[in-house]
Parts: C-alpha cells; sequence; structure tokens
C-alpha cells in the first residue's frame, strides 16, 4: 500500500520519478533510433578510414620523402577516426516527467504569461 495518500503528493512523486525518453518522437521510437543512429556513426567511420588508405595511393610517390609523408597522412588519419569514434554517437539520458511538463507549458503558454511558466519550470529543476 502506498505512503502517499493524498492526490497532490502522488502527482508530484510521480512528476519526480517517472521520466520520459527524449531519444526519439514517439516513446516505442527509440528502438529503431538508437541502432540506426549506431550504425551511422560507424558507417562515417568505415568511409574516412577507407578514404585515408585510399588517398595515398592517389598521389604517385617517387621519393623517400613522399613515402614517409604518406605514411604520416595515414597515421593521422587513423587517429582522427578513433578521435572521431569517441566523439560518435552517445544515448540522450531521459528527463524527469516534471521537466517534461514544465517545458511544454513554457511552450504552451502566451506570451504575457511567460515568467509564469519559467518559474514554474525553475521549481521542477529544484525538486
Amino acid at each position: 500500500m502506498s505512503k502517499l495518500k493524498k492526490p497532490a503528493e502522488k502527482k508530484e512523486a510521480s512528476y519526480e520519478h517517472d521520466h520520459r525518453s527524449v531519444m526519439a518522437e514517439t516513446n516505442k521510437g527509440a528502438r529503431k533510433a538508437i541502432p540506426l543512429a549506431k550504425a551511422r556513426s560507424k558507417r562515417q567511420e568505415r568511409h574516412s578510414v577507407h578514404q585515408a588508405l585510399v588517398q595515398p595511393e592517389a598521389i604517385d610517390a617517387d621519393d623517400a620523402d613522399e613515402v614517409e609523408d604518406e605514411a604520416e597522412v595515414i597515421e593521422t588519419a587513423v587517429a582522427n577516426t578513433k578521435l572521431k569514434r569517441l566523439k560518435g554517437f552517445k544515448k540522450v539520458p531521459s528527463i524527469p516527467l516534471g521537466e517534461m511538463v514544465a517545458e511544454k507549458l513554457v511552450r504552451r503558454a502566451p506570451a504575457e504569461k511567460k515568467p509564469e511558466a519559467k518559474r514554474a519550470k525553475k521549481a521542477a529543476k529544484k525538486k
């Protein structure tokens, strides 16, 4: 049995504990959006590595200096792709229901009532 008896207390607890996903349009959309975003970032990484490996072949190297430069170009390209991988896809954490409702109130409020809605949003973040 719940310790909260008053509906207002239950609603406040719900705003604090329940979360909403901001990753996808719908609540079930993340099932497809997350794998697609991961695949897109990995595809991008493979493409950049391939470009780094193919590009030096287009340049005809006669000197040893140019061969060393090619090796440096490849090394820097591979290092850049590693950096891109680290900055790649990251899931967006869900936000508390109270914050989401406060944001909706701010968007929904007419221009003259915007400060009131902003105060509600700040109050939701404090809790």
